[in-house]
């Protein structure tokens, strides 16, 4: 399963264990991160018909390299950075995302520098746009198959084939 830590005391129940550094001897964060990138190995070793878990004596039995506590923290530290630089950026896509939906929202109901709008079927749009069908006048084809398709060397992909990411 995850590996995390927990920043405070906690009971737990069944299918997790609890492992507390000596910090004489082992950096917790080290052991975190060292945990995660091996975490395949720990499910190797882990049984169970309901849920996948590990025994007690196969977490003590299992071998981890040591280096000193200097240079774990070292890794430790160097790995946390790069784990916050991934948040940062993470995030600053989260904001971009709703940026663009944002943009898309204004851009394609009210275009680009228009001053006067009417009231239409669909709502307020620039006074010199138009509401109209979709239709053979601007489609050259529509299929309703579930294939993809090439219309004149432009790739047309019927809607069902396109995944609703939220980015909108």
């Amino acid at each position: 399963g995850e590996v995390n830590i927990s920043p405070t005391k906690i009971c737990i129940g069944r299918g997790l264990a609890a492992l507390r550094c000596n910090s004489v001897k082992l950096n917790y964060l080290f052991l975190f991160y060292y945990l995660k990138h091996f975490g395949k190995k720990l499910s190797n070793i882990s049984g169970g018909s309901t849920f996948k878990a590990i025994k007690r004596e196969d977490l003590y039995n299992f071998k981890i390299l040591l280096p000193s506590l200097p240079e774990q923290r070292k890794i430790a530290e160097i790995l946390s950075t790069v784990d916050s630089a991934i948040e940062k950026v993470d995030f600053a896509i989260e904001k971009t995302k709703r940026l663009k939906k944002g943009l898309m929202q204004e851009l394609l109901t009210k275009g680009i520098g228009h001053r006067e709008f009417k009231n239409t079927k669909i709502g307020r749009i620039p006074k010199e746009w138009e509401v109209v069908k979709l239709g053979e006048e601007n489609i050259a084809k529509i299929r309703s198959s579930k294939s993809i398709d090439k219309i004149e060397s432009v790739a047309f992909i019927p809607m069902e084939y396109i995944p609703d990411t939220g980015i909108y």
